[in-house]
């Protein structure tokens, strides 16, 4: 059996596309590439050659669903990268508008410039509470450290919000950030105790 008859009948189930087309010619390439070396190596039973080359190239089917499961990851992944920054241009220009657009109806420049600082601090606010639900979701290892990194972040920003606005005055709206740092404490106390008592279950378990 040639190469290119058993890269034909193993990815016979394959759809009729480009991709799949290039996969079978790269397969046989690589094929007939290995072969060369190990005739090169000093073997010369062409039965031999190809058994072996047959065995080593058993899960081509297999490889070309894992490539293209990776390819279509990838491609999601761009046009997600892509609607973001489309996003984050379409969201600053929206800003933008609302600043010019307020700004010339009221003639209130030294103002309404904290609509673009708004704007601005409330999506980074989102962003970072965004990325910490994400982060739970998935159950991920180091989502109790986005959440004590996310907690001070998002207390900072309520402030200067707040301050920049006029709602709350600087002094004392900085406490804010202090109760942040308070609740951040607790989240690690209440973690460490957590492990702990799980830590005292094994270990009775382990003596019974």
């Amino acid at each position: 059996m040639t190469f290119t008859d058993y890269a034909e009948k193993a990815l016979k189930k394959l759809p009729n596309t480009k991709s799949a087309y290039l996969y079978k010619q790269e397969v046989i390439a690589r094929m007939t590439e290995r072969a060369n070396e190990l005739v090169k190596s000093g073997l010369s039973d062409n039965k031999v050659i190809n058994e072996l080359i047959i065995d080593e190239f058993s899960n081509i089917e297999k490889e070309y669903y894992v490539r293209l499961k990776n390819k279509n990851k990838k491609k999601k992944a761009q046009n997600k990268g892509t609607l973001a920054a489309l996003g984050i241009i379409g969201y600053i220009l929206i800003l933008v508008g609302a600043f010019l657009g307020v700004s010339f109806v009221t003639g209130a420049w030294n103002k309404t410039w904290l609509i673009i600082v708004v704007g601005i601090l409330g999506a980074v606010i989102a962003g970072l509470a965004t990325a910490c639900v994400a982060a739970f979701a998935k159950k991920k290892k180091f989502a109790i450290f986005a959440l004590l990194v996310a907690i001070p972040a998002i207390a900072s920003l309520v402030y200067v919000i707040l301050g920049i606005t006029g709602l709350l005055s600087w002094h004392p709206g900085w406490l804010i950030v202090v109760a942040s740092v308070f609740v951040d404490f607790l989240i690690v106390a209440l973690r460490i105790i957590a492990s702990s008592g799980k830590k005292d279950e094994d270990e009775i378990w382990e003596d019974d």
